[in-house]
């Protein structure tokens, strides 16, 4: 996704260096960094509502020189007040919205009570301080895009920025928004869905979930005729990492095993025996491995 949204801000704003960018779920902060790192926004808001990655987002940013970063531990919605923020040990997972009944959580489900504002209400309190041309926002809620993007509907109308969010395709969290809802609320609102990157399938192929870009549709970005395929590359790529993942886990079993068997070894009095049987079975698992 880094790579076509910096295609697309170059042809879409080329001389520019004075936006402002808002990533809402900044989780760790990563995104942000790059934000920072194009060049074209002199002002980044970061908004997060678990306080355990604000931590993260501080140490990811402190190096940031050419851009303001602005952190904010909030959660935004279609409307201000209090809610739920769930999780699980994977906090990029996070959501205003309950996890699903089929989700496969990491760890317990934790929940915390996070304030919740409007892109709105904040844009018109930050108009008093300063001169606010937002020209990109990216969102990742976890199923509660849509709402987020209801709340910034007079941003939307007057500012026209480029927006990125999730489209999820697959049940994850209770009542979250379809992509038919992001593409047809913007699609009013005259814009265009422009590229999809980040693509998820599950193992039987079907299509997960993936990060959108919409751009108004009175942005003229040239075209070209030259074509190229990303899936392959991007499908590979996953093969590559699961596999690794795989080999990373059985490696460390094997070392696991491998302790247990000096511990035993050096406190057990029958410790010979124990070594010997203890290296059968290790053998016979590397074989199976």
């Amino acid at each position: 996704m880094k790579a076509s949204l910096d295609l697309l801000l170059d042809a879409a704003f080329p001389n520019k260096t004075d936006g402002v960018a808002i990533d809402i779920g900044a989780h760790f902060g990563k995104f942000t960094k790059h934000l920072a790192e194009i060049g074209k926004f002199s002002v980044i808001y970061a908004f997060e509502p678990n306080h355990n990655n604000v931590i993260y987002i501080k140490n990811e940013i402190e190096s940031i020189v050419n851009s303001e970063v602005i952190l904010i531990n909030k959660a935004l919605g279609s409307s201000r007040g209090m809610a739920e923020l769930f999780f699980d040990d994977d906090s990029s997972t996070g959501s205003l919205l309950a996890y699903g009944a089929q989700y496969k959580n990491i760890g317990d489900i934790k929940k915390s009570v996070v304030d919740i504002d409007t892109l709105d209400a904040f844009i018109d309190e930050e108009v008093k301080k300063r001169k606010i041309d937002v020209t990109f926002i990216k969102i990742d809620t976890q199923g509660n895009d849509l709402e987020v993007i209801r709340g910034a509907e007079k941003l939307i109308h007057m500012h026209r920025p480029i927006i990125q969010c999730e489209l999820i395709f697959v049940d994850l969290y209770v009542g979250q928004c379809t992509p038919d809802d992001i593409h047809d609320f913007l699609g009013s609102y005259g814009y265009r869905l422009y590229t999809m990157c980040n693509i998820h399938v599950n193992r039987e192929g079907q299509l997960s979930f993936c990060d959108a870009i919409f751009v108004p549709c009175e942005i003229n970005i040239p075209e070209t005729q030259e074509f190229s395929c990303i899936d392959d590359a991007q499908s590979f790529q996953d093969q590559i990492n699961a596999l690794s993942k795989v080999c990373e886990e059985r490696l460390e079993l094997i070392h696991r095993l491998d302790a247990e068997i000096t511990r035993l070894t050096k406190f057990n009095r029958l410790g010979i025996k124990i070594s010997t049987y203890f290296d059968r079975k290790l053998k016979a698992i590397k074989t199976f491995l």
